[in-house]
């Protein structure tokens, strides 16, 4: 076995050898010895690779890196320049789909953006009130304690990217409460 080969990597390679052994032997001399020899010392002979020939090559049962290794060989050794622009193409609008759905996926502009924003009417009295500041762990689905009245929530928008949040409300001390601050303050210096 070589450096750098994982198990998936040395059964490709047997599958491919495997299925190299049923291709005509003009495709295969056009192959360098190389690189057959590297796919022969690279495969290994505990997997049982079984090749059905009454089934096409699409139809075999083999790995995605089989395939991907087919694809390199057919690209690199087998196809003419027509038959490569075709190839090309096939792979850069791929690529590109595959790069948008990932723009779209992680996209910077809609990271901040909540589809649901909850502003929860809480006061002093209520389970949510966490020492001035609701917390956003009050929600029904973090505690135990019996859900606050549905009138008390009201939806605002609608949620992106699969995250319901609630606004974070800052209570101010009222007039008597700030009075007692102080006085406690001025008592404990």
């Amino acid at each position: 076995m070589m450096i750098g080969t994982n198990d998936s990597n040395i059964q490709a390679y047997t599958e491919l050898n495997c299925l190299l052994k049923h291709f005509p032997s003009e495709l295969i001399n056009s192959l360098p010895s190389k690189l057959l020899e590297f796919i022969d010392n690279i495969s290994d002979s505990k997997y049982n690779i079984e090749v059905d020939t009454t089934k096409r090559l699409l139809q075999q049962n083999m790995s995605p890196k089989t395939q991907s290794l087919l694809a390199v060989l057919k690209y690199n050794f087998w196809s003419t320049d027509e038959q490569k622009k075709i190839m090309e193409k096939s792979l850069y609008e791929n690529e590109f789909n595959y790069q948008e759905e990932l723009s779209e996926k992680y996209s910077t502009d809609n990271l901040f953006i909540n589809r649901h924003k909850i502003a929860t009417e809480s006061t002093p009295a209520s389970p949510e009130y966490a020492g001035g500041v609701q917390s956003s762990f009050a929600s029904p689905e973090y505690t135990s304690e019996v859900p606050s009245t549905p009138a008390s929530q009201q939806i605002i928008g609608e949620t992106q990217n699969g995250f319901n949040t609630a606004q974070i409300v800052v209570y101010k001390d009222g007039f008597f409460k700030r009075i007692w601050n102080r006085f406690r303050e001025w008592l404990y210096r």
